[in-house]
């Protein structure tokens, strides 16, 4: 039951994929530079959000909290659909979902006796659309560099917060499992900037980079913060959601037509 909202989530996500490619294989009988790629995607929070912190301080001068962990690159995928506007293709609409998987991880001794690791686990899944401009085109591998701009929906999953102690005395080990942050969704935007390149017979490299806000709508103080496993522990009570900030790179290969 705990994860129904997240499986309502994937079949939204894979109803709305089957529209998109219908939609796109029949646009691509019309519309020349229309393309399809998939690719790798990671994502990393940047700023003093509590989901990039850890979940327990060791500096004495930094503020209590319990973050969510998640403090480096998390991995993911992306599927890309492009669709070109105007004749010299200098604009074209991006359609993009992607997947993410968030990971945080934190081993904490309590004493020589007894080791605490601890888990946060979610998966975001995305929805974006935009518009891309060819700010310079060259003629050598058909290449060009863009920027652009999208709005996204973030389907948030429920967390799965996982502590495991150790006891090197009695040679066992406990684990409790929680998830008391239900999923939700937000939506943000972001400004995006890539270069795209011919690599064969209607193949492409895409490289890009994004900035953006996750929860730039939809925010809720009663939740807590966006990504944390807690929302009240006894060092701290999160009574707001803190704008979420992120940097995004993506390696795509896509087919043109």
């Amino acid at each position: 039951m705990r994860h129904l909202g997240l499986h309502a989530i994937l079949r939204t996500l894979l109803i709305l994929f089957l529209i998109t490619i219908m939609t796109g294989l029949a646009s691509a009988q019309f519309v020349k530079g229309f393309s399809v790629g998939w690719g790798l995607k990671t994502t990393e929070i940047l700023g003093s959000n509590p989901a990039a912190a850890p979940f327990s301080e060791s500096d004495p001068n930094k503020p209590a909290l319990f973050g969510g962990g998640f403090d480096g690159p998390q991995q993911g995928m992306e599927l890309l659909f492009e669709f070109p506007v105007g004749e010299n293709n200098d604009f074209f609409i991006p359609l993009g979902i992607d997947y993410s998987f968030y990971q945080g991880l934190q081993r904490i001794p309590q004493n020589k006796f007894i080791l605490q690791s601890l888990e946060n686990r979610l998966d975001v899944a995305s929805l974006s659309l935009g518009l891309n401009y060819a700010v310079l085109k060259y003629s050598i591998a058909n290449a060009k560099i863009y920027a652009g701009l999208e709005a996204k929906t973030s389907f948030i999953g429920q967390n799965t917060f996982t502590v495991e102690t150790e006891y090197k005395q009695h040679d066992s080990v406990e684990i409790f499992i929680v998830d008391l942050k239900e999923s939700c969704v937000r939506l943000g935007g972001s400004i995006k900037i890539g270069i795209e390149g011919e690599i064969a017979d209607n193949w492409y490299v895409n490289i890009l980079g994004t900035f953006g806000i996750m929860n730039l709508i939809g925010r809720n103080n009663e939740r807590g913060e966006l990504m944390t496993p807690y929302k009240k522990t006894y060092l701290s009570f999160e009574n707001r959601e803190s704008f979420l900030y992120t940097i995004q790179y993506s390696f795509i290969i896509q087919y043109k037509l």
